[in-house]
């Protein structure tokens, strides 16, 4: 593990957010980069590093929207959605769909799906490891803010998505920090069950934290 950490970290957006500054000294941790930030690994933007998410993860429950909060700027180009399963079903998810997609904070209650996968259930079957569940078309953002990375898992055996190891469960401790302690504004949030597609709108005053997972997300 790195030694070092230089400059500070900075977590004023939300918890395991990090700047595109940090940089580490040390061994080799992501694939022979020596930063942290999401361009230095291939990825446009993510909810917090990668090497951090590599924990043993906890299953999805059927047919649940799990949201993750992506905070991204104008203009920020992106065709695909990234996941890391620590494990992954051995069959397809397939008895209802499997989809992924992205939820732009319009208001403060509302987030409007901008754009979305078509069935991931293939995608995410079979093997571990990182998970790349395309776009139906490439999406741009224009406006910078807030946003939400959705996952939706059908019925059967679930995913067990990477999490940070004793952060798992966001019901409690440090992942609702101060400031962030209002539903709209969870860096993770449970918002929807019996799906059987993503909802074109969700309500933000609405998510949960009960069942909650700190899924890791990125987008390219």
């Amino acid at each position: 593990m790195p030694s070092v950490i230089n400059p500070q970290l900075n977590e004023t957006l939300a918890p395991y957010q990090f700047d595109n500054n940090v940089t580490i000294s040390g061994s080799n941790v992501a694939g022979g980069t020596t930063s942290l930030s999401p361009s230095a690994v291939g990825f446009k933007a993510w909810n917090y590093p990668v090497l951090l998410a590599q924990g043993t993860g906890t299953a999805t429950t059927a047919q649940s929207l799990y949201l993750m909060e992506v905070n991204l700027s104008t203009g920020t180009a992106f065709s695909n959605v990234y996941f890391y399963a620590a494990s992954a079903p051995a069959a397809v998810p397939s008895t209802t769909a499997s989809f992924a997609g992205v939820y732009q904070v319009t208001n403060s209650s509302t987030a409007v799906l901008v754009a979305s996968t078509a069935q991931i259930g293939t995608s995410i079957s079979t093997t571990s490891g990182f998970k790349t569940c395309a776009l139906t078309a490439q999406f741009t953002t224009n406006t910078t803010g807030q946003y939400y990375v959705g996952v939706l898992i059908g019925t059967g055996t679930q995913v067990a998505f990477g999490t940070p190891n004793g952060a798992t469960a966001v019901t409690t401790g440090p992942t609702v920090a101060a400031g962030l302690a209002t539903a709209a504004s969870y860096p993770f949030a449970l918002n929807g069950t019996s799906l059987t597609t993503l909802p074109a709108t969700v309500t933000t005053t609405s998510n949960a934290l009960t069942n909650a997972l700190a899924i890791w997300c990125g987008l390219g």
